[in-house]
């Protein structure tokens, strides 16, 4: 089809949010404007560079068009080195497991009904669900452990759905940036201004 740069998905649309940290050993602080836009927030005192500049997506202006990019100014003509962390915005929303539901499950990032599928193919794989009441699953050294820290290996089994709840609780975590090393340029063809 033809390409319709109206209808066409922005950038911003794929993030959740996005954070630009300057590296403070590459160049002196200098003074900076103020960010414009209630979107943009800084980690430090907004007179001095800031260690990072954030714009996340649920702090934007409800009303706030998609955008194809963002564009951080600063003061200074000396290379800038920077790290660029991208949170992508999953559909649908991906987890990392901690490393011990990973290394137990054979998964690094996915999304909660497939880790949910995986958790159950290893109760089924390992025989642990009853053989009269399928919701029950049988606990192995690795689901205790994993499950019921502390409980001194009382708990012998545990109904499936309440995994579910405790791994979606306490064993996930977002998925991890996109991380992306920079550098900000001041010379050459590509870097018209200082």
């Amino acid at each position: 089809g033809d390409y319709d740069p109206e209808t066409e998905p922005k950038f911003s649309e794929f993030v959740r949010d996005v954070e630009i940290r300057l590296d403070p050993t590459s160049a002196p602080p200098k003074k900076v404007p103020a960010l414009p836009g209630a979107a943009i927030t800084t980690d430090g005192d907004e007179e001095t560079d800031p260690p990072a500049v954030r714009w996340d997506a649920a702090k934007a202006p409800k009303d706030a068009k998609p955008v194809d990019g963002f564009e951080v100014k600063r003061l200074g003509d000396k290379d800038r080195k920077a790290k660029i962390l991208i949170a992508v915005k999953h559909t649908p929303e991906r987890y990392k497991p901690k490393p011990e539901l990973s290394r137990l499950l054979g998964l690094d990032l996915e999304t909660r009904p497939r880790l949910i599928a995986a958790l159950w193919q290893y109760c089924r794989l390992n025989d642990l669900l009853d053989k009269e009441d399928a919701t029950l699953v049988a606990l192995d050294d690795r689901l205790r452990s994993l499950f019921y820290k502390g409980s001194n290996g009382e708990k012998q089994s545990a109904k499936f759905v309440d995994l579910c709840e405790m791994m979606c609780a306490g064993c996930l975590d977002p998925a991890p940036p996109v991380e992306l090393d920079y550098v900000v340029r001041t010379r050459g063809r590509k870097n018209p201004t200082h």
